[in-house]
């Protein structure tokens, strides 16, 4: 299979419906984008995410990734951009067996219930990225598909509860989101 990015300003661009659930369910089209970051954006690119409902960029990268490649969609018309730096689980883990604690790290990082906040209230669809689109924005992914499936959804709550970093006040809005979400990226009718 060759996989080619969504966007040409990008390597690794994917939209996040089409694909079947836990439960059964079959998630929707244009409401979720995952990519790596965006830098120099075509005029099509553009047209392609306004198109398609994106209309919330995301960045997930530390404040020196951003400065070093600004995401050029923070500054263009139709846009509304938020960077919420994920630093928790960065470096590359020391051995294969670290890599499951390195992203339980990103999934409870402080931000993480700003990311959740963004992508629940999110009027439109929402682009999320880090830098090579991959541990940050992987972990973001993995956190949307598990929505649906009850059990997923208890690991998760119970891992943000279980984090020292974490408040109430912090984990208010991830709790809110997904009591929300349930019919915003999942389609309540549709079973593959």
């Amino acid at each position: 299979m060759i996989y080619k990015s969504l966007l040409s300003c990008s390597n690794n661009t994917r939209e996040l419906g089409g694909i079947k659930t836990a439960d059964g369910r079959v998630t929707r089209n244009g409401v979720f984008w995952r990519s790596d970051v965006p830098v120099g954006p075509a005029a099509e690119d553009i047209e392609k995410l306004l198109s398609h409902g994106v209309t919330t960029v995301m960045d997930m990268r530390t404040g020196w990734e951003a400065e070093k490649a600004p995401d050029t969609l923070s500054g263009t018309a139709g846009f509304e951009y938020h960077h919420f730096p994920i630093t928790e689980g960065s470096g590359v883990p020391e051995s294969l067996e670290a890599v499951p604690l390195s992203y339980m790290t990103i999934a409870t990082a402080g931000n993480m219930p700003m990311v959740m906040k963004v992508l629940a209230e999110a009027k439109k669809g929402v682009l999320f990225h880090c830098t090579a689109g991959k541990d940050c924005t992987g972990v973001v992914t993995a956190i949307i598909y598990s929505w649906p499936a009850e059990l997923g959804a208890r690991i998760l709550l119970t891992t943000m509860l279980s984090a020292a970093s974490t408040t109430e006040k912090g984990l208010r809005p991830f709790l809110q989101f997904t009591r929300r979400q349930k019919g915003k990226f999942v389609s309540q009718t549709k079973r593959a």
